[in-house]
């Protein structure tokens, strides 16, 4: 089972704490799932896009957006 696999189309964002200490602005980390490591850039209206940081490599889960309570949409197309 592959990591991303937990991030399903649909998943509610804000369930993931976000990690004060290193977050800034719009560039946000969070513990995901048995404290992976998420980063979320957002701009300053609507969509914010999610990684997934698995040591040196990023993974892009996909989107979610302020307006449909930041549910994720899985993207699998994108690279880091």
């Amino acid at each position: 089972m592959s990591a991303t696999t937990k991030y399903t189309e649909g998943l509610d964002m804000n369930q993931f704490k976000v990690i004060s200490e290193i977050s800034h602005y719009n560039n946000n980390y969070h513990i995901g799932f048995g404290r992976e490591l998420l980063f979320a850039k957002s701009d300053d209206d609507n969509t914010t896009e999610w990684w997934l940081i698995m040591g040196h490599e990023s993974i892009y889960l996909g989107e979610s957006y302020i307006s449909d309570g930041d549910k994720l949409i899985r993207y699998t197309n994108q690279t880091s």
